[in-house]
């Protein structure tokens, strides 16, 4: 993020995307891919994107431009105060435990949606995939429909 914030002074962080290299899984320490999502303008009008992907080995790879802004989200203000781990257990206490494919650190700007950031699970169960979030502030945890 800091790289990021250096080149793009401007930037906010929108959403945090992870996944399992191998696959769908059940264990969020397979999760070793996140691709960090940052909005920002030129001279406050020319709205862009960067995307840039990182492991969890340290891997970086280079900022992807695109000429149009991420939307569906209100802007990330770290610290998150849960982590994705944390998220995942209270997903499973709370008997969500089929697997997943990706997990998404964002704060939805529909009003339908909590204040906070959520991490939201797609779950693939028998009886099809559904999303499922967890509250970064209060722990809820709550099918998204």
């Amino acid at each position: 993020m800091t790289r990021i914030l250096a080149t793009y002074p401007s930037a906010y962080l929108v959403e945090v995307d992870g996944k399992a290299p191998t696959g769908p899984t059940t264990d969020i320490a397979d999760v070793t891919s996140w691709t960090y999502r940052f909005n920002d303008t030129i001279d406050g009008e020319h709205p862009f994107n960067i995307s840039v992907e990182a492991s969890l080995d340290g891997a970086i790879a280079e900022p992807q431009i695109r000429n149009s802004i991420w939307v569906g989200s209100t802007p990330l203000n770290p610290p998150i105060k849960m982590d994705p781990a944390t998220a995942d257990r209270l997903l499973k206490a709370a008997g969500y435990d089929g697997i997943y494919t990706y997990v998404t650190l964002r704060q939805p700007n529909a009003a339908a949606f909590a204040p906070h950031p959520l991490y939201i699970f797609d779950q693939i169960t028998p009886a099809g995939r559904g999303y499922v979030g967890v509250d970064t502030v209060t722990g809820e945890v709550a099918p998204i429909v």
